[in-house]
């Protein structure tokens, strides 16, 4: 019987850890349950509306388990961009998606973390460089500069994608776009589509900072070991 609690020290809470993080959560697997061990197991707990506990015993291990299983049926490309974004999204980016393709919304990660420089090379298109305009933010004036912001596009079966806000590949009778952008939106996302400057695959959450607080944070050095602002 598996029973691994908060203070524990043991190879056991290293299994978890490296599990967790599986899953996107940001942590060190150094085989001490603690704090940061006990917020990433609520917030899994949290998602999956369960039980909120100081301890992992063998059901909620294989909820564990389960959920990790889930990772295979996403496109390694989208996993891959999940897996990059800023910590405090990234295990419920990871999360939201899963529940999409629960519902049959295949949804495809086009874009997640953005450098300063790559964010510069798309707004100089339609600019100083050929196409059309895509952006109206330059680089550091993007959430996609500090992985708080991801594209989708919608997966069609055989691998083809779709940027059509109306298409219903499931058949349910209501567009798969919309019902993706809701998923996001319930829990805390702000979509582009509602913007002036319109951007239908664009979602973000900023957990109330605007984009020169985390310009200004990113400036002053206010950033985690692997380079993403302290929010």
């Amino acid at each position: 019987m598996k029973h691994i609690k908060l203070g524990d020290n043991s190879p056991e809470v290293k299994d978890l850890q490296e599990k967790l993080s599986l899953l996107g959560y940001n942590l060190n697997p150094d085989s001490d349950f603690g704090n940061n061990t006990l917020t990433a197991l609520n917030q899994f707990q949290t998602l999956n509306q369960l039980p909120i506990s100081d301890f992992v015993d063998d059901v909620l291990y294989n909820k564990i388990i389960a959920d990790i299983d889930l990772n295979s049926t996403i496109d390694k490309s989208s996993l891959s961009k999940i897996m990059e974004l800023h910590p405090k999204i990234r295990f419920e980016v990871l999360h939201l998606t899963k529940k999409c393709y629960a519902q049959n919304l295949k949804i495809r990660i086009v874009q997640g973390l953005r450098t300063f420089a790559e964010q510069d090379g798309l707004y100089a298109q339609g600019r100083t460089k050929p196409g059309p305009i895509v952006t109206n933010a330059r680089g550091g004036f993007s959430c996609h500069c500090y992985g708080l912001a991801i594209d989708f596009c919608l997966l069609k079966n055989g691998g083809s994608i779709s940027w059509d806000t109306t298409a219903d590949f499931n058949n349910d009778h209501k567009s798969d776009w919309i019902q993706i952008v809701d998923i996001f939106k319930e829990n805390g996302y702000e979509s582009g589509m509602s913007w002036k400057f319109k951007d239908n695959p664009h979602l973000e959450k900023t957990f109330n900072c605007s984009i020169k607080q985390l310009l200004n944070l990113y400036n002053m050095m206010h950033v985690d070991k692997e380079g993403y602002v302290i929010i």
